[in-house]
């Protein structure tokens, strides 16, 4: 009896072992875990991203519903050439239809969540990424204040690779020459 009850337990350990492994995003990313109503908010290190609503618990927002960070994010398109997170290194995706016609950003840095969630000092996250061989770097500034119904998502992008430097900035579908 010892036997079989070692054995089912040993069974069931590798099955919960291997779920949970699945379940794992092999895209590090930045929790902005608070209160809510958006209890978390995952960036990933390519600019990809997930938010959690305290109505919709257990699921996500974006596709997959289960696992973060998930089909959203930040996208250029330059010359005809689409620029985007790698979608295909995601648990799983329904961007499959991307495939060989973007090319995934380059992870550079993540920060740390920062900040205590209020209006004076926000949750804060700042990613960086390359455009592959086009010089520029984007980096992504995510800020969540507790309550809010939303986050914002700033970028400045900077081109690296001209003779001459230009940086754009841009926020809420706004964007201003610096």
């Amino acid at each position: 009896m010892t036997t079989k009850l070692t054995m089912r337990a040993a069974i069931a350990l590798v099955v919960a072992s291997a779920g949970a492994a699945w379940c794992l995003a092999t895209t590090p990313s930045a929790d902005i875990s608070s209160g809510g109503p958006l209890t978390h908010i995952w960036v990933g290190n390519d600019l990809s991203c997930q938010v959690q609503h305290i109505a919709d618990a257990p699921d996500y927002e974006f596709y997959g519903p289960d696992i973060f960070p998930g089909d959203a994010g930040t996208f250029i398109a330059m010359d005809g050439a689409l620029y985007a997170p790698d979608f295909i290194n995601h648990d799983y995706t329904s961007a499959g239809f991307l495939i060989g016609a973007y090319t995934p950003f380059t992870p550079v840095s993540q920060t740390s969540v920062s900040g205590s969630g209020t209006a004076a000092d926000p949750y804060k996250v700042i990613t960086v990424v390359g455009v592959a061989a086009t010089g520029l770097v984007i980096q992504q500034t995510d800020t969540y204040v507790t309550g809010q119904e939303y986050y914002t998502t700033e970028v400045m992008i900077t081109n690296t690779g001209a003779a001459f430097g230009a940086e754009w900035r841009g926020s809420q579908n706004r964007w201003e020459e610096s």
